[in-house]
């Protein structure tokens, strides 16, 4: 499980890492993605809850590299980056502005808040937290010892 912002620049910077040990580990790794929109950055509430409508549209992971890859999160920009993202544009329009959305991102936040998640990225591998954009050999540690082997 990771907690991430869209705007935190170690989030951007761990993407990489993440790739590689899905590559290394593939079925075994299942990554859970939790919103943690950091209050000092701007667009990051919107992005968060542009990516959980996402996830309801089954297109999280495709909005998700667009966001990351993003300069500047605004409303605007994430209308057109849903649409590059395959997204219901009708939808996503409604959905952005329903006070139930915010109801869950603040549940995303108190899941965060009781697992001591407080700077992003934050992870959960298999219940043990490793906090930061962390070389490849931190996680894959922890990751060998939840399978009860290395590789």
């Amino acid at each position: 499980m990771v907690f991430c912002d869209f705007e935190c620049p170690y989030c951007h910077r761990v993407q990489t890492t993440l790739r590689e040990l899905e590559s290394t580990y593939g079925s075994d790794l299942r990554i859970v993605f939790k919103q943690l929109p950091l209050p000092m950055h701007a667009g990051a509430k919107l992005a968060a809850k542009a990516s959980m409508l996402a996830h309801d549209q089954g297109r999280f992971w495709q909005l998700h590299e667009l966001l990351i890859k993003a300069e500047k999160i605004d409303r605007a920009g994430l209308d057109r980056m849903a649409e590059q993202a395959g997204l219901n544009l009708r939808l996503f329009a409604a959905a952005m502005d329903d006070p139930a959305l915010d109801a869950r991102l603040d549940r995303e936040l108190e899941e965060a808040a009781a697992v001591g998640a407080k700077g992003t990225p934050t992870f959960l591998i298999n219940g043990r937290k490793l906090t930061g954009a962390q070389p490849r050999e931190a996680f894959a540690k922890l990751i060998d010892d939840a399978l009860g082997a290395p590789l």
